[in-house]
């Protein structure tokens, strides 16, 4: 994986780059944070784990906090998209859609 989504703002007041994740990133990030008291990772292991994997600057964790407590809670991870949810988001409510499942099994 890679930034390719990813946009960067050089233009703030402090003349710090601003990195705008896209919703991929947000998940992911929000995903770990919420796994890492079962893997036991920490703040700074995740923030790795998201420069590595994205080649991008890891986000504060007060903001990946953010990301899960909203991905975990009301199904979506920023406001300002729609309020389509997370299946929406993944694609699995088209993809699964007309799938029959069944208890019985077949002969």
């Amino acid at each position: 994986m890679n930034n390719q989504n990813a946009t960067e703002k050089n233009n703030t007041a402090d003349g710090v780059s601003e990195v705008e994740y896209t919703r991929e990133q947000k998940i992911v990030a929000a995903v770990w944070m919420h796994e890492r008291k079962y893997n036991f990772q920490t703040y700074d292991d995740i923030r790795k784990n998201f420069q590595i994997r994205f080649q991008l600057p890891a986000p504060d964790p007060k903001e990946i906090n953010n990301w899960e407590k909203q991905l975990f809670s009301v199904g979506e991870i920023d406001n300002n998209t729609s309020k389509e949810g997370l299946g929406g988001i993944l694609g699995i409510d088209d993809e699964f859609s007309d799938v029959g499942f069944s208890d019985e099994e077949s002969d």
